[in-house]
């Protein structure tokens, strides 16, 4: 006596997947008295009840109905998470390179082209020192505060004062 007996699942994510087995299912007494019927006394084992399950598919996650529930949208659960990939974007070539401002032009001006060489070098590490030294000589000699903001003509002062006497402002 062979039986197929089919089931559907409904899964978390929504998808129904089709259970299907087969049972094969046989009569142990009825087969004992036909076979003893027809052979001599020997010793008969009884045939032992089979039962061969076939699935379909199996979806990665296991999931029993009770478990699905239903829930209204909430505001997480509302928002589209967007994963779009984020392209690069490509700069052109030929596009002018982002101008500093003019009081920042002198300040790296006074940099590299004043204390650089009598430093021996552009490195930042060495030509930072003197700069802040002769840059709070000149804002002490105009008057300027802490809050005020530098300005193009007092790095042109802490040029002019770095140019007269630059042994103050190196550190030997």
């Amino acid at each position: 006596m062979e039986k197929t007996v089919s089931k559907t699942k409904v899964a978390k994510s929504g998808k129904a997947k089709k259970i299907s087995k087969k049972v094969i299912e046989s009569d142990v007494s009825e087969s004992l008295s036909e076979m003893s019927s027809s052979v001599s006394p020997v010793e008969v084992e009884p045939e032992v009840k089979v039962t061969k399950k076939t699935k379909a598919k199996k979806a990665k996650k296991s999931t029993k109905v009770e478990d699905v529930k239903e829930t209204a949208p909430t505001e997480e659960t509302a928002k589209p998470k967007s994963k779009a990939k984020k392209t690069k974007k490509v700069k052109d070539p030929n596009a002018p390179k982002k101008e500093l401002n003019p009081i920042m032009k002198e300040m790296n001006k006074f940099r590299n082209e004043v204390i650089g060489p009598v430093v021996g070098s552009k490195a930042p590490k060495l030509t930072i020192p003197p700069f802040k030294l002769a840059l709070a000589a000149a804002r002490a000699e105009m008057g300027l505060g802490e809050k005020d903001k530098n300005t193009v003509e007092t790095v042109q002062k802490a040029i002019e004062l770095f140019q007269n006497d630059n042994s103050k402002y190196l550190e030997n």
